[in-house]
This record gives structure tokens, sequence and C-alpha cells, in this order.
């Protein structure tokens, strides 16, 4: 039996067009319902000021591992995050996020990106600073989208 390789490597083709078209379909589906994208912009309702456009928050390292909390701003930059700090904290065991103006929508925006639940924001209004949130980094920090 002989084979006509033009032929094999039409097959070929349509096959992988096939493929590809299947797995970028099931990946669309995925982004769309099992993990959306995360929006960084603040609320309209909820800004301060004109010009807070962004969610701008810390990260705080309450794990005793080094080098976590730069990670993270990394991690939350590229998805548009406005980190504006990092740094260490008393360790602790649960990852939370502090949300500081009582502003639950951004709050949830930055938890759903970090891998956290509802149950993980802990509202501390503290109006003498210009963030609205703050990511603590426990040591449950390895179950975080950041580190996976």
């Amino acid at each position: 039996m002989k084979f006509d390789t033009k032929q094999v490597g039409s097959w070929a083709i349509v096959v992988l067009i096939a493929v590809f078209s299947i797995g970028g379909l099931c990946y669309f589906m995925w982004r769309l319902f099992v993990s959306p994208s995360v929006d960084a912009s603040v609320d309209d309702s909820l800004r301060r000021s004109n010009s807070e456009n962004v969610i701008q928050l810390s990260v705080l390292n309450a794990s005793g591992v080094n080098g976590l909390a730069k990670q993270t701003m990394l991690f939350l930059r590229r998805r548009g995050f406005d980190v504006v700090e990092t740094g260490n904290t008393e360790v602790i065991d649960k990852s939370r996020i502090i949300d500081y103006v009582g502003d639950t929508v951004s709050a949830m925006r930055v938890a759903q990106a970090v891998g956290l639940e509802k149950k993980d924001i802990v509202v501390e209004i503290d109006s003498t600073l210009f963030l609205r949130c703050a990511v603590i980094l426990g040591k449950n920090y390895p179950n975080l989208k950041v580190f996976q």
C-alpha cells in the first residue's frame, strides 16, 4: 500500500487546525466561566477622587519566607493593580486581605486575583492611608494563585 504524501500532508494540516480550534474554544470557555480575568479598576461609584482609576494596594509578607512580597507585587502589577508598597510583618498562619476604605468590591477583586475568598477579607478602616487594601501573605501562601 502506497501513501500519497500530499494527501497525508493535507490531513495533517486539517487535524492541526481542528486541534488548535478545539483547544482555543476550551481555553475561551475556561477563562469565561471557570477563571474569569480580574478587573483592577476602581468602581466608579467608589472612587475617592477623579484620578483614582486603578486599585492601589500594599503587599506584606507574613510568612517568614524571603521574597514572597516582591513575587506577589510583580504578579499583581502584570494584572493591572498598582502595588505601591511591599514589606514584611509579623508571621501569621493564614493569608488575608485588609480593606482600609470599606470598598468590598475592590477587596474582592484583589482577593480573586491572588486566590483568596470573601471570608479572607478583613475590614480595618484607616483614612490616613492612601491605599484601598493590603495583601497579607501568611504561612499558607503555597495555596495562592501567585505561587502555583
